[in-house]
């Protein structure tokens, strides 16, 4: 159940129960398949406030389209003055084929480089499956692992993180960039690499310049004529996960996504680190919340995966938001959450809803009458 206090939105958490946050329900919800259905059902665990976005600052209640983009323009511009942004316009990415390599199922891995910033390289293992194409395309994004990109391209002691492999195998192209903090202008040492950065860029926070560089995979992506224009996705785990959720946030090229055991909530992790959010983050004045993040997705497509670690059940009120929201863009079967209860990992059922997740909304499907 749920209720409203002061225009705060309080969701009580019930073991099976459904919910009905936001606007109401209406007839698209039917069309909404079984499976995705089953990860929008509540999670056990305790009540929690959070501001109902789809209410005004007047009390007035959110039910256009219209008024939802000028509530969601007020969120956006709110976290892009918290984040900061690298100097517009981009440099050209000038991308460099180091090595070519043929598995021997067919599908081409090319290590590429990419210039992100002027004279500042990113590396990423691109992959290209069998085929004339077009591909969808997915951005593969590593955890916290000095294996960086050998760990989503299979190459890594995981193959349960091996992302970007798996989903080439799948018909996709992926593009598996390594993180900035493992090698930002000479500097390979984590916390060396953020001051380097925070030094360079002093009103960017760390995570805006995590956003910058996939976003510049996008940019990449969309230049290869193998990739299926608007069908871009991203998937990560961990550290990964964290960029997934702000990539999609704030930039809409990325069509659909998969958060992996990220922590959402700002209290769930350390997004206080310099190379995230930093300590400002915990004496800010402007009000920041991580459901206002996943409400700047909506309508993409966009699935949180939890191991009951750093998300799981008390990542249910973040879903739970914005599901009105979803629903009042026409979109009820994009948003969901799926617990898996194995800790700070990627076990088989997780990666296998992952992947189901990916192909349903990147992948053309066909037409069920009356649906």
């Amino acid at each position: 159940m749920h209720t409203r206090w002061n225009g705060v939105l309080v969701i009580a958490l019930g073991v099976g129960s459904q919910i009905a946050v936001g606007a109401e329900p209406d007839a698209s919800a039917a069309s909404v398949p079984v499976w995705i259905q089953s990860l929008q059902v509540a999670r056990p665990g305790q009540a929690i406030e959070l501001d109902d976005l789809l209410r005004g600052a007047d009390g007035s209640r959110i039910t256009t389209r219209e008024q939802w983009d000028r509530r969601r323009q007020r969120i956006h511009e709110k976290w892009m003055r918290f984040l900061g942004q690298l100097p517009q316009p981009r440099c050209p990415l000038a991308p460099k084929v180091m090595d070519t390599h043929r598995l021997s199922d067919g599908v081409v891995r090319q290590k590429v480089r990419l210039q992100v910033e002027p004279g500042v390289w990113m590396e990423c293992y691109l992959f290209v499956p069998p085929g004339p194409g077009r591909f969808p395309a997915c951005i593969c994004l590593h955890s916290t692992t000095d294996e960086t990109i050998d760990q989503p391209a299979g190459l890594g002691k995981d193959p349960s993180k091996a992302f970007a492999l798996d989903l080439a195998r799948r018909g996709y192209v992926t593009l598996a960039p390594k993180n900035f903090l493992w090698n930002y202008r000479g500097q390979t040492e984590i916390r060396q690499a953020t001051q380097v950065f925070l030094d360079r860029y002093s009103t960017v926070k760390g995570m805006a310049k995590m956003i910058h560089d996939a976003s510049r995979c996008v940019d990449y992506l969309e230049t290869l004529p193998m990739v299926r224009p608007k069908a871009i996705g991203a998937i990560g785990h961990s550290l990964g996960a964290k960029e997934v959720t702000f990539l999609q946030a704030f930039d809409p090229r990325v069509v659909c996504g998969v958060s992996s055991e990220g922590g959402v909530g700002l209290d769930f992790s350390n997004y206080h680190d310099p190379w995230y959010l930093g300590s400002t983050l915990r004496t800010t004045d402007a009000e920041l919340s991580a459901h206002e993040v996943v409400a700047l997705i909506a309508p993409r497509a966009y699935l949180l995966i939890g191991g009951n670690s750093a998300d799981g059940d008390q990542s249910w009120p973040y879903v739970a938001s914005v599901m009105g929201i979803y629903r009042l863009l026409g979109a009820p079967d994009a948003v969901g959450l799926f617990v898996h209860d194995a800790g700070h990992a990627v076990p088989a059922s997780a990666k296998a809803t992952a992947y189901r997740w990916l192909d349903y909304h990147l992948k053309p499907r066909k037409k069920i009458p009356g649906r």
